[in-house]
């Protein structure tokens, strides 16, 4: 209404046709405005209450103010002078409490949470030494059984997670509570009829990968699903992993011991690549170049096979193991490590496929592995995370068995959140624990 009486009407009738019934509505608020105004004055002479925000919004107020008139976000108020005053008492009133809204009270970092950012702001920037200590940030409850596999989006907001409840959850990462608040998951994907064997996240599109069996690709922010691609021979998919950006394509392991390759903007299967005759040879781990031209292949025989995407071409292939093959990295263009459990690392070469040498110092098989810039973190299913120092044939082995206060259950799978240097664990209870 401030706005029309500024304006003349003749002017208002150009720029808006049906200016007369704007007019009469604005009218009709300010009478019901008013109307409510005088009853919630009423109200208030024998309910006093305090928001936590007033003195935040009376400091806007003042800042934005000429005369009686207010300019509020994009309105303009008219205030009486008792209102005023009122906001200004209100505003005593708040600082002589010293009171705080709940969620701001939330957010204060206290206990461990105070302790690992002291720390973190105070470490030199040259010190890129992984150390966990083994203090319980955070924990994640929601899956009623095993978690099979995790992923930390890049922002390292958020992170999801597979189990064999059939369910893909998607969960927030704060720093809140003192080490001891237990989190619920923000969005739980359901479309899944068997237990959860691998997911991954596409960068390029920004979807979510996950697999069954059969695969789904959705839409992690909006929950939707986007497709589940199909071929003309359906066999199962047994594991997968996504091409590095600005690629758009998915690379899967089937169970007839084939290497799959999906376009995810048009969910169809375009390309297959045969990897061995050996029935006994099922795909279990896929490793992709960081620059997407090769992928190696770590199969339940023990054989690793490298193939050249470009041209579907076997690079290299060789048995590197007795036993079934656990994890692979590809650490960089030139070198692969794989994990088995036969209880050996080793490290191979990625040109040719020739061995470099063996990892020294591990005494039990590794099932879980992942890369923090030059160092390898490992973690086995008897509860012990190791950290060597580099991939290098004198790299030294420093490992410790996680403490049952910090984690409970058994590991079944780790991922690390490199930007914050923190692990996150998953347990055969359906647990998800944060440490530092």
């Amino acid at each position: 209404m401030l706005f029309y009486r500024c304006v003349d009407t003749e002017m208002m009738g150009h720029i808006l046709k049906n200016h007369e019934h704007v007019q009469k509505l604005c009218h009709d608020y300010e009478q019901e405005s008013k109307v409510t105004s005088t009853n919630n004055d009423n109200i208030d002479k024998y309910h006093p209450s305090v928001d936590c925000n007033v003195a935040e919004n009376v400091e806007a107020v003042d800042a934005c103010s000429f005369g009686n008139i207010s300019v509020i976000g994009n309105r303009f108020e008219i205030q009486k002078d008792d209102a005023r005053s009122q906001s200004t008492t209100e505003t005593n009133i708040v600082a002589s409490r010293e009171t705080t809204c709940p969620s701001s009270a939330g957010r204060q970092l206290r206990g461990n949470w105070l302790a690992y950012w002291e720390h973190e702001i105070g470490r030199p920037e040259k010190d890129a030494i992984f150390n966990i200590k083994q203090i319980k940030l955070q924990t994640f409850n929601g899956h009623t059984n095993s978690v099979r596999c995790l992923y930390v989006l890049d922002n390292e907001n958020s992170f999801m997670s597979g189990g064999r409840d059939k369910t893909v959850k998607l969960w927030s990462l704060r720093s809140q509570g003192d080490g001891t608040t237990v989190s619920s998951c923000q969005y739980t994907y359901t479309g899944h009829k068997k237990s959860i064997l691998s997911l991954t996240f596409l960068e390029s599109l920004r979807y979510a990968v996950t697999c069954d069996g059969v695969i789904h690709c959705w839409d992690p922010f909006m929950g939707s699903l986007l497709g589940c691609p199909e071929s003309n021979r359906p066999v199962p998919v047994n594991t997968l992993a996504s091409s590095p950006s600005p690629s758009t394509t998915l690379l899967v392991g089937t169970t007839d011991i084939t290497l799959r390759v999906i376009d995810c903007r048009t969910f169809q299967y375009v390309n297959e690549m045969k990897v061995s005759m050996n029935p006994t040879g099922l795909i279990r781990c896929i490793a992709v170049s960081p620059s997407g031209n090769w992928v190696a292949l770590g199969q339940a025989s023990g054989f690793l096979t490298i193939l050249d995407i470009r041209t579907g071409l076997i690079i290299a292939s060789w048995k590197g193991h007795e036993c079934e093959i656990l994890q692979l990295e590809a650490i960089n263009e030139t070198t692969i490590i794989s994990s088995s459990l036969d209880q050996t690392i080793t490290v191979w070469s990625a040109i040719d496929g020739k061995l470099k040498f063996y990892m020294k110092g591990a005494t039990e098989p590794v099932h879980c592995m992942a890369m923090h810039e030059q160092a390898l973190v490992i973690g086995t299913t008897a509860n012990r995370i190791g950290v060597y120092t580099a991939v290098e044939m004198t790299a030294s082995l420093s490992s410790s068995k996680l403490k049952s206060d910090a984690f409970k259950g058994i590991l079944t799978t780790m991922t690390i959140l490199p930007l914050n240097r923190l692990l996150l664990l998953g347990a055969d209870n359906g647990g998800i624990t944060l440490l530092c």
